[in-house]
């Protein structure tokens, strides 16, 4: 299970004009499960395979007093990564 997020400035405001909205800020939350494999070929050397579902996808743009300007995604999708990782 994993919670993840952030809280960011938008450098140049964007404005919607269908709205009149002005979005000055991006907000991201996710949590996430699922499962994951890993594989040392050696020491440093690990295969890794990640596959889960979000249970929560919330992505907004908000104005200045963090009133929700435009809600982004909000769908849960399936979620797969695959790799290699070099430990030191």
């Amino acid at each position: 299970m994993t919670l993840d997020g952030f809280y960011a400035n938008i450098q140049e405001d964007r404005v919607f004009s269908n709205s009149n909205k002005v979005a000055e800020n991006i907000s991201m939350t996710i949590v996430l499960g699922g499962v994951g494999y890993e594989y040392n070929f050696t020491k440093h050397l690990v295969y890794y395979l990640y596959a889960g579902y979000t249970l929560m996808n919330d992505i907004r743009l908000r104005n200045d007093d963090k009133d929700d300007v435009l809600e982004v995604n909000k769908v849960n999708t399936f979620y797969a990564r695959s790799g290699l990782k070099f430990k030191i």
